[in-house]
């Protein structure tokens, strides 16, 4: 597809209108947005890796501000407008082939911000995003956590996705599971409204309780308690038997994980307002240098993907991405 061209698969929900960008490149100013997502790390920089070390993901709500945020969302929903995002891509167990197969996640686009004239003119504050926040916070959780955990401050990757609602949902999954990939920490930043309304449009991210979640109390890992719902699943989830934390899709919110253990899934999504309803996030993945800092627990693996009678790290796999 012509990258300046207008995507029009007919069966997809339309793109948003095209939005101008008021975004200067002044190097003063540019220097100016990437200082502030210094700050904002060091601000939460104890919050985040308390809770990491805690409960293995952390939450910060109001990372950036609003302005900041709703600038990003305009550079993200340009790229939907103007075609760069295509059907996000996973793999899935399939019992009759013994195989993983490929498929299209149901109304989900997406695509990775690699910066450049052609990426940067049109979206100067996403590329400068994951280049500070792989600058500033990958050097704090490698401090805190130097024998497991040294990230890579130099090096990510990244994927800009939006789901387009009508049930639009992720599989449950880990992220990293073996065969040379170095993602250590995933950490998205929802490009969505404040006041999301998960129970019109769901999203939640679902991140299952194989870390002690519940202990110490959310009081003292510092954080803000709303819109993080934890339970254990009804008899008729299909999640039944696991506990788990529902963690809303709001905007501005920097959410955190690591990657070779965390277990989750994204909820089905909706869109009954149209654009505005579009659940947009930017991931980016903090990698290492070596394989021998990823890490895997089988029974975890085996509690979540091991009713299959195939390998557990073929199964784990299913979902990802």
């Amino acid at each position: 597809m012509d990258p300046c061209q207008p995507s029009t698969t007919p069966s997809r929900p339309p793109a948003p209108p095209l939005r101008p960008s008021h975004t200067s490149a002044d190097p003063v100013e540019v220097y100016a947005r990437l200082d502030s997502i210094t700050n904002a790390v060091e601000k939460h920089a104890e919050t985040i890796c308390k809770q990491l070390e805690h409960r293995g993901f952390f939450v910060i709500d109001e990372f950036l501000g609003d302005d900041t945020c709703a600038a990003m969302r305009a550079e993200a929903e340009n790229f939907h407008r103007l075609g760069y995002m295509a059907p996000s891509q996973s793999t899935r167990w399939d019992p009759s082939k013994k195989e993983l197969v490929p498929y299209d996640k149901h109304n989900v686009l997406s695509m990775q911000v690699q910066g450049g004239v052609d990426q940067y003119g049109l979206s100067p504050r996403l590329v400068e995003y994951t280049v500070g926040l792989t600058e500033s916070l990958a050097p704090v959780v490698a401090a805190h956590f130097p024998d497991s955990a040294p990230l890579d401050g130099t090096a990510q990757s990244n994927k800009l996705a939006v789901c387009l609602g009508d049930g639009s949902a992720y599989d449950k999954h880990i992220d990293n599971q073996g065969g040379g990939d170095l993602r250590k920490l995933t950490v998205l930043y929802y490009l969505n409204r404040r006041d999301w309304d998960v129970d019109a449009c769901g999203g939640s991210f679902r991140a299952f309780s194989d870390f002690n979640m519940f202990s110490p109390p959310q009081q003292e890992l510092g954080e803000d308690t709303q819109q993080q719902r934890s339970t254990l699943s009804p008899e008729n989830d299909g999640d039944a038997s696991f506990e788990y934390t529902d963690i809303d899709c709001t905007g501005d919110r920097l959410f955190g994980f690591w990657s070779d253990k965390l277990v989750h899934r994204v909820m089905p999504s909706f869109a009954p307002s149209g654009y505005d309803d579009y659940r947009y996030a930017l991931t980016v993945w903090m990698l290492v240098r070596d394989v021998a800092f990823i890490s895997h627990d089988a029974d975890v693996e085996r509690r979540h993907f091991g009713h299959l009678d195939e390998s557990v790290d073929e199964k784990a796999t299913a979902g990802q991405g």
